[in-house]
């Protein structure tokens, strides 16, 4: 028989790489996750909108933000209407679409 190999621990990204394997794959709840990217369409409409309210560069079209500020907010009301039935797969897609 021969003796057993022993091989040193994983060091560096390797190991790394490992922990990430152990660890959750998602810490957060779903529920609590959609609220939040919801929050950020929220603020992202809520943002665009301000911007109007203050003085701003006569360059920028109006209509534009408005329709935009309007639709971000009307996003971030419906993600968060369907916050307890949305996978966390989209959460991802949702992030680089906002």
């Amino acid at each position: 028989m021969s003796a057993p190999t022993r091989t040193n621990p994983p060091t560096g990204f390797a190991s790394f790489l490992n922990w990430l394997r152990r660890t959750r794959p998602f810490p957060y709840s779903r529920e609590v996750a959609v609220t939040a990217m919801a929050l950020f369409y929220l603020v992202g409409g809520v943002a665009m909108l301000l911007v109007l309210a203050f003085p701003h560069p006569s360059t920028l079209n109006d209509r534009l933000l408005v329709g935009l500020g309007a639709l971000l907010i009307v996003i971030g009301l419906s993600v968060y209407k369907l916050r307890r039935r949305t996978p966390l797969a989209v959460l991802s897609w949702m992030l680089a679409a906002g």
